[in-house]
């Protein structure tokens, strides 16, 4: 009868659990070196590196924990300084509106000249818009004669301003031909350069602060499929605003 041979048991199996608590240890060392070293924001990365090489669940970053870097606060601070700017701006157009105010007022004594003007600012500029049918006869460029001493109310606030002066000619989408005008856009412009030489001569305004554009029948404001839109459609806007970059150098 041939005999089983016997099976001898090993006895290097603690090895094995040796080897897994010297891992452990390691990962431990290697974590306290890590928390000794880096900031919370990258030991929040190693913990769940570490979680998951080991089988557990990674930590999920709660969605709305943020973090106050530089970069998020200088963005904070930009938000809040663009709105102060705004706020300022806003005030500073207003004044200007203001004093257009009061020159009209001072020129007109309480006269009801709503039918002419009508200003309006924002955080970008002041406007003045002047309904022509109030300041030119049909077809025609220059200012009627009654009609100027409203450019002279408006002149003496453009001299106490450092804001630019710019002016645009505007028409409804009636075709225009004559002896002097073939087109919308060369009334408007010839309505627009003449202001802007009335302001240059009549009232010494530097002709280095005045631009003049025309912009026809193109850019209305209202229907031109009505008569009262065709009127506020006829119109010179005056802008007064701050220099563009470019034109500052």
């Amino acid at each position: 009868m041939i005999k089983k041979k016997e099976e001898h048991s090993s006895h290097e199996r603690w090895l094995v659990s040796y080897a897994d608590l010297v891992t452990l240890l390691f990962a431990l060392f290697v974590v306290l070196y890590a928390m000794s070293k880096i900031d919370q924001q990258k030991f929040k990365s190693l913990s769940k590196a570490l979680k998951g090489s080991m089988g557990g669940e990674p930590t999920k970053e709660n969605p709305t924990e943020k973090s106050n870097s530089p970069s998020e606060e200088s963005s904070t601070e930009n938000k809040e300084g663009a709105v102060r700017t705004t706020e300022a701006a806003v005030r500073h157009y207003a004044a200007i509106a203001q004093k257009l105010d009061q020159s009209f007022e001072s020129k007109f004594q309480g006269q009801d000249m709503t039918h002419a003007y009508r200003i309006s600012f924002n955080d970008r500029s002041t406007l003045i818009r002047l309904n022509a049918t109030a300041f030119f006869n049909q077809g025609e460029a220059s200012v009627r004669s009654e009609s100027r001493e409203v450019l002279d109310a408006i002149a003496q606030v453009l001299k106490e301003v450092p804001e630019k002066i710019k002016i645009e000619g505007h028409t409804d989408s009636t075709p225009m031909h004559s002896a002097a005008f073939d087109t919308n856009w060369e009334l408007a412009a010839g309505r627009a350069a003449w202001i802007a030489r009335y302001f240059i001569a009549q009232h010494q305004i530097p002709p280095t602060k005045i631009e003049v554009a025309s912009f026809g029948e193109y850019k209305p404001v209202a229907s031109n499929q009505t008569e009262s839109g065709k009127s506020e459609n006829r119109r010179i806007d005056i802008y007064l605003q701050e220099a563009d970059p470019v034109s500052k150098k």
